[in-house]
């Protein structure tokens, strides 16, 4: 994996409370552009996205790619299954 590589959280803030990917951003779907950038400078460097099913993610990706960043992934949702087995949650 790339040593730049990403994960972002585009939850609520509850949701990110109650378990995430260790070491994951959190990005609430529609948080300012600022922000974003702010987290993410490098528009270069692989981010990968999830939120609970999925569909959250897909849009955040829509989003970021607009924006300018090369790299971006949808990983899925925690409700989906085997997600939390590769990826373990942390509180």
């Amino acid at each position: 994996a790339d040593s730049r590589s990403v994960i972002a959280d585009v939850r609520t803030p509850g949701e990110f409370e109650e378990g995430h990917v260790k070491g994951a951003l959190l990005l609430p779907s529609g948080c300012p552009d600022e922000k974003i950038e702010a987290a993410l400078p490098d528009k270069n460097a692989p981010v990968f996205v999830y939120c609970h099913s999925g569909a959250r993610a897909a849009a955040a990706v829509r989003r970021l790619k607009a924006a300018g960043y090369t790299s971006v992934f949808n990983i899925g949702g925690i409700a989906n299954r085997g997600f939390t087995k590769t990826f373990p949650l942390v509180r």
